[in-house]
């Protein structure tokens, strides 16, 4: 387990700290690249799913149906990009 005082003391020891120091940059930065991937892919299949199970349970027919999930969609939509506006200001 390395810790602060360890990676301190490592060139005392004769240990390429600066090597053990990179290579936690590369792996802490390819982990949060693949939790991005992990939840964009997450959320592209909610957006996907949510509108259309809500609108089945809204409308007895195709047609209804298609009509609330396109509503429900564009709701959704709008308003988080209207909340990720807000949160860049």
């Amino acid at each position: 387990m390395l810790s602060a005082s360890t990676l301190i003391l490592q060139p005392a020891w004769g240990v390429k700290s600066d090597l053990i120091y990179a290579s936690m940059l590369v792996m802490s930065a390819l982990a949060v690249v693949l939790l991005i991937r992990v939840v964009g892919l997450i959320l592209i299949i909610s957006m996907l799913t949510i509108p259309p199970y809500m609108a089945e349970r809204m409308s007895n027919s195709l047609k209804g149906m298609m009509i609330y999930s396109t509503v429900f969609s564009l709701v959704f939509f709008s308003c988080g990009a209207f909340l990720c506006l807000i949160c860049l200001i």
